[in-house]
């Protein structure tokens, strides 16, 4: 009779590898994502005018009426005229005493 022997040393040993995977751990992150952009989109809708703070229905037409403000806008007018025409006098003399200088300068 014979005996036969194995030649392979790594026969003898088996490894089982067992894996694991636990599920549902991102459950409270998804939660706490989902409330920020709810969140951000209602204060987007809100700053953005999509709620009216208690305005009263029906229209928002606004008429405002100011009595004697013509007399006000004529005055205006004139003293924005008399300031243009003491710029531009301003002006005028600035290059007259420019060219003065030049001249003294030249001789």
């Amino acid at each position: 009779m014979s005996h036969q022997t194995d030649q392979n040393p790594n026969h003898d040993h088996t490894y089982i590898e067992r894996t694991e995977k636990r599920g549902g751990g991102g459950t409270g992150m998804a939660l706490l994502v989902g409330g920020l952009v709810v969140a951000v989109g209602v204060l987007f809708w809100v700053v953005t005018g999509g709620f009216d703070f208690g305005t009263a229905t029906g229209g928002s037409d606004v008429n405002v009426n100011v009595e004697g403000s013509e007399g006000a806008v004529n005055d205006a007018a004139g003293a924005v005229e008399d300031a243009a025409g003491a710029v531009e006098n301003a002006a005028e003399d600035t290059a007259g005493a420019a060219e003065e200088a030049a001249d003294d300068a030249a001789n």
